[in-house]
């Protein structure tokens, strides 16, 4: 009975030494699986990552840039808008000076003969009138192209200004998801518990 208590005891044993092998080589088998897989996973993460911090960055720059651009556009438009204001104000000065001279000489026309209409100082006071219109002309038509100008600048700087609030939401979304991967990806050591 003893011998067959030692024999059921062996084959036991025996058994479970070999179930333990082969449950030992499936579980080395899936860490070794899991752990190829979680490099992969580790490797494929850190790249995204990289091309994900490499595209944030080349937004940030486009955003600088259009920045850049949208603050020489505000500047030329404010320069442009100068300009304008500046015309517009020579254009009232002559504007007031044709007045004031067109009512000096209708009472001028009015008080003295015919004989003096025809003389040849009558004449030239018409030549400058005509002259002052031409230039008054002129003004207005250098006038309204600045105010043209001045509101494409505008309009360009309203698209600028677009153009740069759109990166900015673009770099801040980028930045956003490239912390979310950043907490995603937790250090561990590999092969510390077996």
């Amino acid at each position: 009975m003893k011998a067959q208590q030692v024999e059921e005891m062996t084959s036991l044993r025996t058994g479970q030494l070999e179930e333990l092998a082969a449950l030992e080589v499936q579980w080395t088998t899936q860490v070794s699986d899991l752990r190829s897989r979680h490099s992969e996973e580790i490797r494929s993460l850190k790249s995204s990552l990289e091309e994900t911090h490499r595209r944030s960055q080349r937004m940030l720059l486009e955003r600088d840039d259009a920045r850049e651009q949208l603050l020489s556009k505000q500047r030329e438009g404010s320069r442009l808008q100068q300009q304008s204001a500046d015309a517009r104000h020579e254009v009232l000065e002559l504007s007031a000076q044709v007045r004031s001279q067109s009512f000096g000489a209708r009472g001028l026309n009015r008080s003295l003969s015919a004989s003096f209409l025809d003389s040849p100082v009558h004449s030239m006071s018409l030549q400058d009138a005509r002259q002052v219109d031409a230039e008054m002309l002129d003004l207005r038509r250098r006038c309204q192209d600045l105010e043209r100008l001045c509101s494409r600048m505008h309009g360009l700087l309203e698209r600028g200004q677009e153009a740069c609030e759109r990166w900015r939401r673009e770099g801040i979304s980028a930045k956003s998801e490239l912390l979310a991967l950043e907490r995603l990806i937790e250090p561990f050591e590999l092969g510390a518990e077996l």
